[in-house]
C-alpha cells in the first residue's frame, strides 16, 4: 500500500499525559526539610525510603482513586474541586487566595463578579494530592512545592523538581 498515509495516533489529553507520566514515575517524593517535591521511579523511591526527611506518596494510586471519584469533564468549579479533593470549600478558597492552588482554565476574577475560577482535571488532581498531604500533617510550604511541581509539569511536560518558597 505505497502512498497511503496512516493516521498519526491521537495526542493524549492532560489526564492521559499525567497517567503516562505516573506510569513511568509513580511516586511523589517530598523532602520535608527542603520543601521540595519531585516525581520519581521505584529506584529513587527506595533510595529515599530510609531518609526520615522524605514523605512518599504513591501518586499513581492516588491518580486512580481520584479518577474514580471525579466527575467527567474538563472544567471544575472550586466547589467541585473541594468535594473531590476531600476538603471543605473554605479550605480550598484559602489555598486559592494564598496561591497554593491555581486555576488554569479560568483564574478567579474577584469577589462579586459571578465568574469564579475554573480548574482543569490536572489542577483538581493536584488539589486532591495536597489535601492528602495536609491530612498527613505536612505544612503549606510543602503543599506549595507540590502545586508548583504539577503546574510546571503541565506547562513543560518535562521532569522537574519544584522548590518551596521561603
Amino acid at each position: 500500500m505505497a502512498g497511503m498515509r496512516t493516521k498519526a495516533p491521537p495526542t493524549p489529553d492532560a489526564r492521559g499525559r499525567l497517567r503516562q507520566r505516573l506510569a513511568r514515575q509513580p511516586y511523589l517524593l517530598v523532602n520535608c526539610g527542603a520543601a521540595r517535591a519531585t516525581l520519581a521511579a521505584e529506584r529513587e523511591m527506595l533510595e529515599a525510603l530510609g531518609n526520615q526527611n522524605y514523605f512518599i506518596l504513591h501518586a499513581q494510586r492516588a491518580f486512580d482513586s481520584f479518577a474514580a471519584r471525579s466527575k467527567t469533564g474538563d472544567q471544575y468549579s472550586l466547589t467541585d474541586v473541594a468535594a473531590v479533593a476531600g476538603v471543605d470549600y473554605f479550605t480550598a478558597h484559602y489555598w486559592l487566595r494564598e496561591n497554593i492552588i491555581k486555576a488554569s482554565v479560568r483564574p478567579a476574577s474577584g469577589a462579586g463578579t459571578g465568574r469564579g475560577p475554573l480548574f482543569s482535571w490536572t489542577d483538581a488532581f493536584c488539589v486532591g494530592v495536597i489535601g492528602s498531604l495536609r491530612r498527613q500533617g505536612l505544612n503549606l510550604e510543602i503543599s506549595r512545592a507540590v502545586s508548583d511541581l504539577f503546574a510546571e509539569k503541565k506547562r513543560t511536560g518535562q521532569r522537574v523538581a519544584a522548590r518551596g518558597r521561603s
